[in-house]
């Protein structure tokens, strides 16, 4: 783990989403061991902030993309309903 903001920060715009709660995960586990010294755990709580930050932006750009997919569904759902049967 980097003490470097910078090199952090870099490395949450590397990190997917799967890699990054995979790391948040060990985070959790290494902070609930309770065996990091105090300035250690800081800093991995820090990280773990950072990774959950990333998680969820990552989630809310999905998020996103599935609602401009779905309002183009119903836009063709409505369109398909506005030709009368038979009216080919």
């Amino acid at each position: 783990m980097s003490d470097n903001p910078s090199t952090t920060a870099q490395s949450l715009d590397q990190l997917g989403f799967e890699d990054a709660m995979r790391e948040l995960q060990a985070t959790v586990e290494q902070l609930e061991s309770g065996a990091l010294p105090l300035a250690e755990a800081l800093a991995a709580y820090k990280r773990g902030s950072a990774l959950l930050l990333h998680a969820q932006g990552l989630l809310d750009q999905v998020q996103s993309q599935i609602e401009v997919i779905e309002s183009g569904q119903e836009r063709s759902i409505d369109r398909a309903g506005l030709i009368a049967p038979g009216g080919d």
